[in-house]
């Protein structure tokens, strides 16, 4: 039995390398907050620092992680924070530049194997992925940021194992 666990956003995506079809499951966990779209501030100035090395790169990233981490626990925000602080720059810039370029709905229609897709509120969204791609299960988990499987730890892995649970 194999699936895999992956982070994701809508329209256009981070790619960690991981494409969909590769092992007999997939699950995402989706959160369209992290497009860095044109009516939201805090994304284009995410994507303006992701250009741009400048002196706004870092507060240009913290402010707009920190609109995905509102939902979050204190804890969970420092960890992300943290972590976001002692990542090389040319890391996230990559990162970011990945984002723009992936698309993973195509991705995802093409996955023939059994899927599930962990949703925020973030994810009430016409771009999200379950929308985009109807037969694409999906479990909304409340209370959280984007971060769901370190603010609700317990509930995510509760919804990974009754997902492994039905994969052949």
């Amino acid at each position: 039995m194999g699936a895999r666990a992956a982070n994701g956003t809508t329209g256009s995506e981070k790619d960690w390398g991981e494409r969909a079809g590769v092992s007999p499951g997939v699950v995402r966990r989706t959160d369209p907050a992290l497009e860095p779209s044109a009516s939201s501030q805090a994304g284009r100035r995410a994507q303006d620092a992701g250009r741009d090395a400048g002196p706004d790169f870092q507060p240009g990233i913290e402010q707009y992680w920190g609109t995905l981490l509102e939902p979050s626990t204190p804890q969970v925000r420092e960890q992300v924070l943290g972590q976001l602080r002692r990542t090389q720059r040319a890391a996230v810039k990559a990162a970011l530049g990945s984002l723009l370029k992936f698309d993973p709905v195509t991705a995802l229609k093409r996955h023939p194997g059994p899927a599930l897709s962990v949703i925020t509120p973030l994810n009430q969204t016409p771009g999200a992925y379950h929308v985009l791609v109807p037969s694409l299960p999906s479990k909304l988990v409340t209370g959280t940021g984007h971060w769901v499987q370190l603010d609700a730890s317990e509930q995510m892995n509760t919804l990974l194992d009754g997902f492994l649970a039905t994969v052949p």
